[in-house]
């Protein structure tokens, strides 16, 4: 999939995944930039319905998938994304953040779009 936003040269338009990358780790600064950039390659090349990481949540009416790379303690962290356009196939993260410590379905975000997700910022995808 494609996420479009601000791109670095001030331009607006598809990002690349070095602009993915450093956008997730503007928007979740405990992740490592490695970790930061496995998410972003798994976002690019999911396929918005089959790729796997689909939950029960939602955005828009649309699956929210999912995506960890490493836990917490290990410099990593959690993408939630949604497709938004099939036909191009476009897609927008809804949530960043990380496992809590109360179990492997639980997280705690550190950044979502428009207050996707549960109280506090934590949500539980089980």
């Amino acid at each position: 999939m494609e996420m479009h936003g601000a791109k670095a040269d001030g331009s607006h338009g598809v990002l690349s995944i070095t602009e993915l990358t450093t956008w997730i780790n503007t928007h979740l600064p405990a992740i490592n930039a490695t970790h930061a950039g496995h998410l972003a390659d798994f976002f690019h090349n999911h396929n918005g319905t089959t790729s796997g990481g689909g939950t029960a949540r939602t955005f828009k009416g649309r699956t929210v998938f999912h995506h960890t790379c490493h836990g917490r303690n290990y410099g990593g962290g959690t993408i939630f994304f949604a497709p938004v356009d099939d036909k191009f196939k476009i897609g927008t993260i809804v949530g960043l953040g990380q496992h809590t410590p109360q179990g492997m379905t639980t997280y705690q975000l550190a950044w979502s779009r428009n207050g996707w997700g549960g109280t506090n910022g934590q949500i539980d995808i089980t």
